[in-house]
Formats: C-alpha cells, sequence, structure tokens
C-alpha cells in the first residue's frame, strides 16, 4: 500500500467494501485496477514527507482525531533528532486538546493562523495554548525561518490550509 500510517488500513478496508457492493450492483471493476490503485494512491499533505535539511514531514491533522493518528505515528516512528512543529488551526478546533497532545512531541512549538476567515485571533491564541509553550508567528514564513534555525526535523500539521500553504512554498504538488 502507499499511503503510509496504520490507520489507512481502516481506510482501504472500508474502500474493499465499497468496490464489493458496487460490483454487486453491476459495476465492473477489475481485480487489477483497484491493486493498481492500491499500489499508486497518493494524499498530499498526509503523512507526507519531503527530503531535505532539514527532513519535513506535512500532515493535515485537522481536528482532535486527526492529531491523535499523528501522535499514534509520530510514537511508532519517532525522529532522529529534535522535531520543530509548526501547527495551525481554525477556531472551531479544539485548540487546547490538539495543541497539548503535538506539545509532548516538539522540540520548537510554532502557531501559525491558517489563511481562512475562521482563524484564531492573536488573542484568541493567547487565552488557548500559548500557555502550553506555543509562541505565535504572523506567517508560516516566518515559522518555518525560526524552525530552520535549530536542528531536527520540522513538522508542519493541523489545517489543511496551512498544509497546503507548505506545499506551495516548498514547491510539492498539491
Amino acid at each position: 500500500m502507499s499511503l503510509p500510517g496504520e490507520h489507512q488500513l481502516d481506510n482501504l478496508a472500508i474502500t474493499l467494501e465499497l468496490v464489493t457492493q458496487l460490483r454487486k450492483n453491476g459495476f465492473e471493476i477489475p481485480d487489477e485496477a483497484i491493486a493498481e490503485g492500491i499500489s499508486k494512491a497518493r494524499w498530499p499533505g498526509r503523512l507526507q514527507w519531503i527530503q531535505g535539511t532539514p527532513p519535513i514531514l506535512l500532515d493535515g491533522a485537522h481536528n482532535a482525531e486527526g492529531v491523535e493518528t499523528l501522535a499514534r505515528y509520530l510514537e511508532k516512528f519517532p525522529p532522529a533528532g529534535p522535531l520543530n512543529i509548526i501547527f495551525g488551526a481554525l477556531q472551531d478546533k479544539p485548540l487546547v486538546e490538539m495543541g497539548a497532545r503535538l506539545a509532548k512531541f516538539g522540540h520548537r512549538l510554532c502557531f501559525v493562523p491558517p489563511r481562512s476567515n475562521r482563524t484564531i485571533t492573536r488573542e484568541e491564541f493567547g487565552s488557548t495554548i500559548e500557555s502550553q509553550g506555543w509562541q505565535w508567528f504572523p506567517t508560516l514564513k516566518e515559522a518555518c525561518a525560526f524552525c530552520q534555525a535549530e536542528a531536527g526535523t520540522l513538522l508542519i500539521t493541523g489545517s489543511l490550509y496551512l498544509v497546503s500553504d507548505a506545499l506551495r512554498i516548498f514547491n510539492k504538488n498539491v
């Protein structure tokens, strides 16, 4: 299977059940097409590694369940050195819970407000996760510069808006 993460096995099981139901309803889906789809599936911004210095991990963990899945991945596959985290989430997300779970892994903790009309303000940040050690950065580029000044792996996670911006910055296909 081409997608990383144990949770993708659950997604695969659901997909295969869907294929079974489609076949029962008259859809002709060859086994070869299924095998090819499984081997070639890509999901930019989901446990996506960008090789370089520093190595960068992008993951659109945009809710508490996504952060928990990312945390299990980091526990199973911890980075070799310090992990510098850039995190951004919208105001309708459980920031305190998400920030606390991620902070356990981080060396440098940077919060960037995603580009959205639902982003949190500097004041909301101050009353939520700043006390967990997160530092506010107005832009992703500023947070990246701060984190890349320190050795280690860079994790950019949270809002899909933020991860999409990271893909553009690092010139990866969105």
